[in-house]
């Protein structure tokens, strides 16, 4: 399988390569996430398609990270709790 990945901005401006670890969509609240990976750290964000440009907003609750954190453990199946920073 092909790996894919998003090119993030930093907090510095420079443009960063990271590997998606995996994309989902929320039916409950119709919003569409990724959890990306960079380094050894996993980030999340939501996002929307606007022609052919994502864009990215990384202000998620609580409640949000527990649903990406479980949907993240489930997909790395990893002994090991996979935490996303923030």
């Amino acid at each position: 399988m092909e790996k894919d990945y998003v090119e993030i901005i930093d907090k510095n401006s420079y443009i960063k390569k990271c590997e998606v670890i995996v994309r989902v969509f929320n039916e409950e609240n119709g919003t569409n996430y990724l959890v990306y990976k960079d380094k050894e750290q996993y980030y999340a964000a939501k996002y929307e398609e606007i022609s052919g440009i994502s864009k990215m907003n990384t202000d998620l609750n609580r409640e949000e990270l527990d649903f990406l954190e479980n949907v993240l453990n489930s997909y790395v199946g990893d002994d090991n709790e996979a935490i996303i920073s923030e």
